[in-house]
């Protein structure tokens, strides 16, 4: 997980401030729809200099950005890659369904818990 933080403030500098940011906390299956929804992003900051991530984490099986200084179209790129991750597999990306096994998560049948 600490790589993957790495490798995210690392490539996408512009979308984080160091001194709020609170966490990353997820599988790494849902690094692209991470990475596609960072894409997306980075041009929308452009538009808001307040805005920046706090956290990225899962959260009863869904991945979930939290993020200050938001606009309208910066908030609905964040609601479609929680809806992604309904239906991705957070250990290896591939398509998954919500589980429960003590947590809720998304899995494909091969890492089904």
């Amino acid at each position: 997980m600490e790589e993957l933080r790495k490798q995210l403030r690392s490539d996408y500098p512009a979308l984080w401030f160091r001194d709020r940011f609170f966490g990353f906390e997820c599988g790494a299956g849902w690094l692209q729809i991470i990475k596609e929804l960072f894409d997306e992003l980075v041009p929308l900051a452009k538009d808001s200099p307040e805005f920046c991530i706090l956290q990225v984490k899962e959260k009863f099986g869904d991945l979930r950005v939290y993020a200050a200084g938001t606009t309208e179209e910066i908030d609905a790129a964040i609601d479609r890659a929680e809806c992604k991750s309904n239906e991705t597999c957070d250990r290896c990306g591939e398509k998954g369904i919500k589980r429960m096994d003590g947590w809720i998560s998304v899995r494909c049948d091969l890492h089904a818990i």
